[in-house]
């Protein structure tokens, strides 16, 4: 005998497979996966602040301003690391 479709067993199933999906989709980050997204932006806003200040500095020393844009590109690093590393956690 043919069993009649049972529309909530079907939704049900649906329901779980999505969130099973969102979860391994990194729907809902972890605390230490936002620490490392405010830690990567907290970075690049200094990063960008040094930048900002080798160039106010630097005036017409361009080696001084390849300093600051390497110290900047560590802090940029740095940032996006510790980003990458706590997303993973």
């Amino acid at each position: 005998m043919n069993r009649p479709i049972q529309w909530h067993e079907i939704l049900e199933a649906e329901l779980t497979s999505l969130e099973q999906q969102s979860q391994t989709a990194g729907a809902h980050p972890t605390t230490a996966g936002r620490l490392g997204e405010v830690l990567s932006f907290t970075a690049n806003i200094i990063a960008l602040a040094v930048i900002g200040f080798f160039a106010v500095v630097a005036g017409n020393e361009p080696s001084v301003l390849v300093f600051g844009l390497c110290a900047a590109a560590v802090v940029w690093a740095t940032g996006r690391v510790l980003h990458y590393v706590l997303a993973r956690l």
